[in-house]
């Protein structure tokens, strides 16, 4: 499969789709030399959201909880 990807074919792929795709290699490149592959917590990924948001004055998005609240329950 990876022989059959050109330069062309990357070149055309947007950052999302080479970021995704990299990810995924690396991933499965360490389960097959027998390494464990990285895991990010839920919450190190909700704080990063969190702190794009808080960036980006231009979204209006709701605010996402603060870390540690228990919104499992909220409408």
């Amino acid at each position: 499969m990876l022989t059959s990807i050109s330069a062309s074919d990357i070149a055309k792929a947007s950052l999302q789709q080479k970021s995704i795709s990299s990810g995924v290699l690396l991933d499965k490149s360490l389960l097959l030399t027998g390494e464990a592959p990285t895991s990010i917590s839920v919450q190190v990924l909700l704080n990063i959201a969190q702190q794009i948001r808080a960036e980006d004055r231009s979204d209006d998005l709701p605010a996402l909880p603060a870390p540690g609240k228990d919104v499992s329950h909220e409408n």
